[in-house]
């Protein structure tokens, strides 16, 4: 029997942000967790690591960290 693979909105190294966050707040995604829920790990630019929920990060476009 098939089954549909899960597609994951972000991937590794992706950059992000978080929706309530100003755009200069950008992370990277270095790992992901798919249970309990879907989580990523990102990396902050001015910060340490942290898990954020999937629905909470934006995609990043144009900016290098």
């Amino acid at each position: 029997m098939a089954s549909a693979a899960l597609r994951l909105p972000f991937g590794l190294g992706l950059l992000v942000r978080r929706r309530t966050d100003p755009v200069t707040s950008v992370g990277c995604v270095v790992g992901l967790s798919l249970r309990p829920s879907l989580m990523a790990l990102v990396r902050w630019r001015s910060t340490g690591p942290t898990f954020e929920r999937l629905e909470d990060l934006v995609e990043v476009h144009g900016i290098t960290l």
